[in-house]
């Protein structure tokens, strides 16, 4: 390579010369750093920090100790605070019912199941109170089962009930119950779903 084009490379790669221009590289370089910090946080869950679990609450999901208690305290909780409430993978155990209102219950999204298989966190419902559920204005439920302990000769109320309007329901099983999802006749006036007593298959 001849001195004088050496020289002109040189003087290019030391920045010195008056063609080449680094504030454009610096740019882009700092756009992209700025975007891909925008990707990688808008692949976090938002509400995965603020969510509220009901083991935090005292429930166990072991399927043998009754977790009413502590799901009705998380919900509370929840409500307070605007915060979903969540349930990891388990059994739990209720014997009450439960009443949700402008807040989301949310389990585990499984991919698929069929009849033998539940690997969604599981409320094994274990009273004919009243239904497993009340669902009111802006409540949410999803990726959670709700499966009844059924006892001989019980008539089991509807597994969900609904009791206000912007109510939604998702990726949801029902299992064992009389009556799956049912209006309460005043802010909704049908019955959505109704599945078949294992007595009857």
């Amino acid at each position: 390579m001849p001195l004088r084009k050496r020289a002109q490379v040189q003087e290019l790669l030391s920045g010195k010369g008056k063609t080449l221009n680094r504030t454009p590289f610096v740019r882009v370089r700092l756009c992209l750093g700025v975007f891909v910090c925008v990707l990688v946080l808008s692949s976090v869950p938002l509400h995965a920090a603020s969510s509220l679990s009901v083991l935090d609450f005292g429930a166990k999901g072991d399927g043998k100790a009754d977790d009413t208690a502590a799901i009705r305290k998380a919900i509370e909780a929840g409500r307070t605070q605007s915060r979903p409430v969540t349930f990891p993978r388990g059994q739990y155990i209720v014997t009450q019912p439960l009443e949700i209102e402008g807040q989301s219950l949310e389990g585990a999204v499984a991919g698929a199941w069929n009849a033998d298989s539940c690997p969604m966190p599981t409320l094994r419902v274990s009273h004919a109170k009243g239904p497993a559920i009340t669902m009111k204005e802006g409540a949410s439920l999803h990726a959670l089962a709700l499966v009844y302990d059924r006892k001989d000769g019980a008539k089991y109320p509807a597994a969900i009930q609904v009791s206000g309007c912007g109510v939604s329901i998702t990726n949801t099983r029902l299992q064992y119950c009389d009556d799956g999802i049912m209006a309460d006749g005043k802010s909704n006036t049908c019955l959505l779903y109704t599945s078949p007593s294992p007595r009857d298959s």
